[in-house]
């Protein structure tokens, strides 16, 4: 009793210095111990007990803003993780970070990994709720569950992956589901949803929140186990869908429609590759080919053995060279200022359609412009030894990626002459082929 009512106290008094919010620190190998308070990295906690740190501070009297960084690794949940109270949860830091612009979710994955018969997240009340950088994999409920889980009213979910989930009857992905008497929305922007399955419903989701948002967020690669005509996203209730790429979703052998039909839903610069039919339809692309570098050579999720987490993990959904969807989108639906890959989100004059742009920016101060150092032997570049193991962009010099890719070789083929910029971390080298 002396040890948590000492550590009260020292909460106390550490609430009266804090002018910013409380950043409670989450790790991995974080105690669960009642006596550590979670406010450094040294004294990180784990993500149950952050939860419930986060209770705490929002049940005060006067209640303390607070956030939860979580640093990089897999977190392995063997029931859902509940959103039923006020929380923002921040993922994709190494460990070290003081301040949450340092933060990349793309180099330090933070990943919440269901392990047990049910969902990977769930809420059922009107609470705000943020998650951002986070990738959520493995929901695999026994019956009657969404694949990765429900959200209600009020969550935002923001530069997050949903993949390989799957459930018996419910949304492959999400069930956005609705309080009564509750007035808040729900946000989706930024978003990769791939590779989820369901054996009766949506490939990814069901809406049933009046006014649901989804902003440049790429749905693919969904499956629908049974050969029922339905859609990778449906509703009953009035929704938005800006600036988004749904595509390639199946039910069984068949190309499964973008939407429900039969709601009145805004659809504005989106691509697909079978086109809604009702609802207020403006500036939208019916894709002819896949947009992506290179999706997930199959639907559905993981299951062992022809279908592999590891190749779910190593698909590219970034823009292929000289898809439809670059340049195509609407700025005043955009409201981040990076994509999914931590790049500046607008990269031209026009958003691209989905969550990732085509190229970013070599504005000085950013990047370490180099104007050689690479050698060319034919077709062929050879990049520099330190970059077996990292990420490589290619960039051609009208601005538009045709290569993303972990280096595991010092050489590069090209497809053709010209010139490239290729970017190594925070180096960018002009190469003339």
């Amino acid at each position: 009793m002396r040890k948590i009512t000492l550590l009260f106290a020292i909460v106390a008094i550490t609430l009266c210095a804090y002018s910013e919010p409380v950043i409670i620190h989450v790790s991995p190998t974080g105690s669960s111990e009642t006596t550590v308070n979670g406010l450094s990295w040294e004294n990180a906690v784990s993500l149950a007990r952050g939860r419930s740190l986060a209770s705490f501070y929002n049940g005060l009297a006067t209640p303390v803003e607070n956030q939860i960084w979580m640093k990089a690794g897999t977190y392995d949940l063997t029931s859902s993780f509940q959103l039923n109270v006020q929380i923002t949860i921040y993922g994709g830091f190494a460990g070290t970070e003081t301040a949450l612009s340092e933060r990349n979710w793309v180099a330090n994955q933070t990943i919440l990994n269901q392990t047990g018969a049910a969902m990977v997240i769930w809420s059922n009340a009107e609470k705000d709720v943020l998650l951002d950088g986070l990738i959520l994999q493995g929901g695999r409920p026994a019956s009657g569950g969404n694949g990765c889980g429900a959200i209600t009213n009020g969550t935002t979910l923001r530069n997050c992956i949903i993949r390989n989930n799957k459930c018996v009857a419910g949304s492959g992905a999400l069930a956005i589901t609705n309080v009564s008497g509750a007035t808040k929305n729900v946000i989706i922007e930024n978003c990769l949803i791939i590779n989820n399955e369901s054996g009766t419903a949506p490939q990814a989701i069901s809406i049933a929140v009046p006014n649901t948002e989804i902003r440049n967020t790429t749905i693919a690669n969904n499956y629908n186990t049974t050969t029922a005509t339905t859609a990778a996203i449906t509703g009953g209730v009035v929704y938005k869908v800006y600036n988004s790429i749904i595509c390639n979703n199946y039910n069984g052998t068949t190309l499964a429609k973008s939407f429900g039909n039969g709601t009145s839903k805004e659809l504005v610069n989106n691509a697909w590759d079978l086109a809604a039919t009702d609802g207020t339809l403006t500036n939208n692309i019916l894709l002819s080919s896949s947009p992506f570098v290179a999706a997930t050579g199959f639907q559905g999720a993981a299951n062992g053995t022809d279908k592999l987490l590891s190749t779910i993990e190593s698909a590219d959904f970034t823009l292929a060279s000289g898809s439809t969807c670059i340049n195509a989108g609407n700025n005043a639906y955009v409201s981040t200022t990076v994509d999914l890959a931590n790049n500046n989100r607008i990269q031209g004059a026009t958003v691209d359609i989905g969550c990732y742009e085509s190229s970013f920016t070599t504005a000085s101060g950013i990047y370490n412009n180099k104007m050689e150092g690479l050698k060319v032997v034919g077709m062929n570049i050879q990049l520099p030894s330190s970059a077996i193991g990292q990420k490589v962009r290619v960039i051609s010099a009208n601005g538009i990626q045709i290569k993303y890719f972990e280096a595991s070789s010092n050489e590069m083929k090209m497809p053709e002459k010209g010139i490239y910029f290729v970017c190594i971390n925070a180096d960018i080298y002009k190469v003339v082929l």
